[in-house]
């Protein structure tokens, strides 16, 4: 809860289903009074659609926007305190909008967000993630230039790994067919803080976008000029509402007698509308991101071990050597893993004494290994009767262990 009016009260001043259409929209008031001067003008291609004056253009603004809703609490706003909390993908530590009332008092300030972090924190075994929410990373190409106030780590992506990024992201296109989705700022969200703070490849979708409207009727415009809204994607959106699902995503403007406010027109976007798929669109939706993911998973990173060669030198002396191949389609760690060290490296140890060692690291860790990269790692050993020594191989991200006890025949 928020008292977003800072008035000492809290959710006071919800907005409210003045009409009772069953949805809560918008109001527009023509040639408002001096102390509530006019913001907004109707779009001179369809009258539905609010734009801001361009000023270079000769327009001035006759209409003033309010939320659906009355001043319940007197103090010249409408409906600017309702029940709301704080925005969960604004509460992460990368990039946190230090000043915003919906991103919390500090990092991490919510239940729910710190309970998500301390369960990231406690599995090193992460490869992947996908955000389902309001963000995108996989329709629009993250940015890879900008840094966070640091300097040190990037705004969205880093461009090491953008190859990698860019070819999940095609084949999200490809299998679930979304064209279009949202542009809003990553700041505070989790994926943000998962690939920058933790290294971990994450995807972020908001599931569905908008679809291509059908082509307009014969005589839809005929005989008249047609103009392009000023803003296109909100007119392709309302062309979508009007062809395709039958004026669903809009309330027509409507004459009400507000209370405080007199004479004013309700009507505006349906909540959720740019947000949710029709359902008749689910199963094949629902199919398409089964298929990602699956396919995401299977690509991960997967080790390989070869048996140790073992090689008498004479005078007592063995050489060891033993491989470690990356045979999955993606790398064992992501470019910003290995850069801020968020987890342990891949560990090819020797397990001996140390006073068996002639040549060679007993530990030899391998920060990232590429698809089809064959590590190989060799030393010089003394064998001693009844002195075992093992190899042992460690990941703790893809959840690697194995030992190798190595005997040499006398």
């Amino acid at each position: 809860m928020i008292d977003q009016d800072r008035d000492g009260l809290i959710d006071e001043d919800p907005p409210r289903d003045l009409d009772g259409n069953g949805v809560i929209t918008m109001m527009r008031r023509a040639d408002p009074p001096l102390d509530d001067p006019p913001t907004h003008l109707p779009d001179p291609a369809d009258d539905r659609l609010m734009i801001t004056p361009d000023f270079a253009k000769g327009e001035r603004a006759t209409h003033t926007l309010y939320i659906e809703g009355i001043d319940a609490d007197d103090d010249g706003l409408i409906g600017e305190d309702g029940p709301e909390g704080i925005d969960l993908q604004r509460n992460f530590m990368h990039r946190w909008p230090e000043y915003d009332q919906d991103s919390g008092p500090f990092p991490l300030s919510e239940y729910e967000s710190s309970a998500l972090a301390r369960f990231i924190l406690s599995r090193p075994n992460l490869i992947a993630a996908v955000v389902y929410g309001p963000h995108d990373n996989l329709i629009r190409e993250p940015d890879t230039k900008g840094k966070d106030v640091t300097g040190r780590n990037p705004k969205e992506l880093s461009g090491d790994d953008l190859e990698a990024h860019k070819k999940v992201a095609e084949r999200y296109k490809a299998l679930v067919g979304q064209e279009r989705s949202s542009n809003i700022d990553s700041a505070g969200s989790l994926h943000g803080w998962l690939y920058a703070y933790r290294g971990v490849p994450t995807f972020a979708s908001t599931g569905w976008g908008r679809p291509n409207p059908s082509e307009p009727g014969e005589d839809e415009g005929e005989g008249e000029e047609v103009l392009e809204p000023r803003d296109k994607e909100d007119g392709l959106w309302l062309a979508y509402s009007d062809r395709d699902r039958n004026g669903d995503g809009f309330v027509e403007w409507t004459a009400y007698d507000h209370p405080q406010l007199g004479a004013v027109e309700i009507g505006g976007w349906v909540p959720g509308f740019k947000s949710m798929p029709p359902p008749d669109s689910m199963d094949d939706l629902v199919a398409g991101h089964t298929s990602w993911l699956a396919e995401l998973a299977a690509e991960r990173a997967t080790l390989e071990v070869t048996e140790p060669e073992i090689e008498p030198i004479g005078g007592g002396m063995t050489k060891l050597r033993i491989g470690v191949r990356n045979v999955g389609a993606t790398a064992t760690r992501s470019h910003q893993a290995t850069r801020n060290r968020a987890n342990r490296p891949t560990n090819i140890r020797l397990d001996c004494d140390p006073g068996q060692v002639i040549e060679g690291r007993m530990l030899t860790q391998v920060e990232r290994i590429k698809p089809g990269e064959l590590v190989t790692v060799e030393w010089t050993v003394r064998l001693r009767p009844g002195e075992p020594i093992a190899i042992e191989i460690d990941d703790p991200v893809l959840a690697t262990n194995v030992v190798h006890n190595v005997e040499v025949d006398r």
